[in-house]
């Protein structure tokens, strides 16, 4: 399992904290990947980061998402 799997499970399973942690270590990464901003920003947003998951979602948006990310953003 590769660690995008790991924290997309990790969100399943609701460990949200380990799962915002492994999506933070993908966007340093990887930081041109608009997928991982996306996911970074969510992981914050459900742990009622708000205020820090804009940056993320700005960079998704800046770098461009696949179509049903795009949809789960709006």
């Amino acid at each position: 399992m590769d660690k995008f799997e790991e924290a997309q499970k990790l969100k399943e399973l609701g460990e949200l904290t380990q799962s915002m942690e492994l999506f933070k270590e993908l966007v340093c990464e990887a930081p041109d990947n608009a997928s991982y901003q996306y996911h970074c920003a969510c992981a914050h947003d459900r742990l009622g980061f708000e205020r820090e998951a804009v940056p993320y979602y700005e960079a998704a948006l800046q770098l461009g998402l696949h179509t049903e990310e795009n949809r789960g953003l709006f």
